[in-house]
């Protein structure tokens, strides 16, 4: 019996380095609090970091997978990705016309669409959800680029706050031109293998071309890595991948939203930024706090189960796990 407690000990050791509850100010109790919330709001795991140090990680013994699908949490890796291509100078600013790399898609030529209006939802094209006609969504199509490369705005770029996944994924050929390979591989050489996500792929449509407005496959692991790049104000071991300018801008409120900035949520009354998708894949960071709180769910993605939890109790019970 002493021998299999020392056992689980030194595991336990491992896989949760050991802390001072104490010095670091966390709230044991608001911990397992935290823990058991998630559990009862259908999550398949959590990972909470602290000062770079996980100090709660559960996964759901009934769930299949560790793998989590980002869902449009892959917005907020999409903006960090456009911050790395200024940062290098392969793409001059967000200021940059999009036409200087989409001559093709006329509407955004024609109206002087920006880089910086795709990353905050101000380009003129309002979100689509019919399924046939002018304005379905780009989900029923099988060659995303020369779906996008027709569709028109429906209002002047910069006019209003309206949430589109087609005018994200237009980042998808701008990268790619602006890197000079394909996405994933430039996603990879420039992002992931940096900061050690191996176990992240993008999703691709029936045509090849890579999606980068959501559907990634990831673990929270990977994910808490995009967090704690943020938290260090886009700086890596010493060098900074994405400038302190950008984490900025990235995570202020735009003019035409005060709850949005480059492809993060913001919510400035819980001093907390976030990247977020469906049915709660969620990785959210407490600047403040040293905090970071990463969910997925796999297994309960079912209709009317879809984040019907997320407010500002949820919320505010991820900042009390730090006092």
């Amino acid at each position: 019996m002493k021998y299999t407690s020392l056992v689980i000990i030194f595991i336990i050791s491992i896989v949760h380095p050991i802390f001072n509850q104490t010095d670091l100010g966390i709230d044991a109790g608001k911990l397992i609090e935290l823990r058991q919330t998630s559990q009862d709001t259908d999550a398949d795991g959590i990972l909470v970091v602290h000062r770079g140090e996980i100090i709660d990680e559960w996964y759901n013994s009934e769930c299949d997978s560790v793998f989590m699908n980002t869902a449009s949490l892959m917005k907020s890796i999409t903006g960090v990705m456009l911050g790395v291509l200024v940062q290098e100078g392969l793409i001059k600013s967000e200021n940059d016309l999009v036409c200087d790399y989409l001559p093709e898609w006329k509407a955004g030529c024609k109206h002087k669409v920006t880089i910086k209006h795709l990353l905050t939802m101000t380009s003129g094209l309002k979100k689509r959800r019919a399924s046939t006609g002018p304005k379905r969504f780009i989900f029923a199509e099988k060659d995303f680029f020369s779906f996008l490369m027709e569709q028109t705005l429906d209002t002047l770029p910069g006019a209003i706050f309206s949430y589109s996944n087609e005018g994200v994924q237009l980042l998808a050929p701008i990268i790619e031109r602006a890197c000079g390979m394909e996405v994933e591989a430039c996603f990879k050489k420039k992002l992931f293998e940096p900061l050690g996500m191996e176990s992240t792929s993008l999703m691709k449509d029936p045509s090849g071309n890579a999606i980068v407005f959501g559907g990634a496959k990831t673990t929270l692991r990977d994910i808490s890595r995009i967090g704690q790049l943020m938290l260090n104000k886009g700086c890596l071991n010493g060098k900074q991948l994405i400038s302190e300018d950008w984490v900025s801008k990235s995570t202020s409120p735009i003019p035409q939203s005060n709850f949005y900035g480059y492809l993060w949520w913001i919510d400035a009354a819980n001093n907390n930024f976030a990247a977020m998708g469906d049915f709660g894949q969620l990785c959210i960071i407490f600047p403040g706090k040293e905090l970071i709180y990463t969910r997925y769910q796999t297994c309960s993605n079912t209709p009317g189960n879809n984040m019907g939890w997320m407010g500002p109790k949820f919320i505010q019970l991820i900042g009390s796990v730090i006092n």
